[in-house]
């Protein structure tokens, strides 16, 4: 099992998946997350659609790669266990979090 591939491959699916979810019903799990946090709603969402917009590409690079190493099957296995997906959650939110305080860094621009 390619662990690293796998990861990341979830990771970006989780981010394009909350994305749609937005989209479909104003909801969504990593906005709410970063708002509980004190990030003000529109940076969140903000801080959303581009992180959805990078991560498209990417989700779609690492199924292909899956796909053309015969690990789909080890994938879906693998990437639909709860404990995985709450850990690549956590990680994605641990991502944000340190993102939206590097951009709201005084000295970010320097």
């Amino acid at each position: 099992m390619n662990k690293d591939l796998f990861a990341n491959a979830l990771s970006s699916l989780l981010v394009v998946s909350d994305y749609a979810e937005y989209l479909d019903t104003r909801r969504s799990f990593i906005v709410d997350s970063l708002c509980k946090l004190g990030y003000p709603k529109k940076a969140a969402i903000s801080f959303l659609l581009r992180c959805a917009s990078l991560e498209q590409k990417r989700a779609a690079d690492c199924l292909k790669q899956i796909e053309r190493e015969g690990l789909s099957r080890e994938f879906e296995i693998w990437s639909d266990q709860d404990e995985v997906i709450e850990e690549r959650m956590q990680g994605l939110l641990t991502a944000m979090t340190v993102g939206m305080q590097a951009l709201s860094h005084p000295h970010r621009f320097h």
